[in-house]
């Protein structure tokens, strides 16, 4: 269950309630690619984390409820007008993205700046990025990346070649296998610790 803070409690028990989106998109190093927010200015939060009001965000998938386990895929799509995206697309693989939800005071009208005040939509992996240009007359480029489910990795198999020499690579002090290739006679097999 998501626990909230008092004061997002408050502004969420309210009649009238004035949300705005974040998102930062950091390399596997930490390095920040792209933060942007649809707030209208830019948002810095209490941990320091800084969002720009560049007005770069054009949309993003909303959270989505499933009762079954499935790999429903998470879209943020950016506008690039520069197409500065273009050449780095690849680089974009892997990179962990997030996307918060902000809220703004209704009796300040001040954005709610402290962390614990915002709310996690998604936190994942970008698994795919691809560029759509619309050359019409009032043309745009825009950045679609495509996040993994968090499901993603449920059929994920990794086979693991269980020999002494393989187990040991893994872990020196692993004996699970060394016993493994024994012949087909009479072997007597010792359990538990010695």
């Amino acid at each position: 269950m998501i626990q909230l803070s008092t004061k997002l409690a408050e502004v969420l028990a309210m009649d009238v309630i004035e949300t705005f989106l974040m998102v930062q998109v950091k390399s596997k190093s930490g390095d920040i690619k792209y933060n942007t927010t649809t707030y209208f200015s830019n948002i810095t939060l209490s941990d320091g984390r800084e969002y720009l009001g560049d007005g770069s965000l054009v949309s993003v998938d909303p959270p989505q409820i499933s009762s079954s386990v499935d790999r429903e895929q998470y879209k943020v799509t950016l506008a690039d007008p520069d197409f500065d995206a273009g050449s780095t697309l690849d680089t974009l693989l892997g990179h962990k993205a997030e996307v918060r939800a902000g809220f703004v005071d209704s009796v300040t009208g001040y954005p709610l700046l402290n962390l614990e005040d915002t709310l996690i939509i998604y936190a994942g992996d970008i698994d795919q990025a691809a560029i759509s240009a619309n050359v019409g007359e009032h043309g745009e480029v825009l950045l679609q990346l495509t996040c993994a489910s968090p499901m993603g990795d449920l059929d994920l198999k990794k086979q693991i070649y269980l020999s002494k020499d393989e187990v040991r690579k893994r872990d020196i002090n692993d004996t699970c296998c060394d016993q493994i290739y024994v012949g087909s006679g009479k072997f007597l097999l010792k359990w538990g610790k010695e």
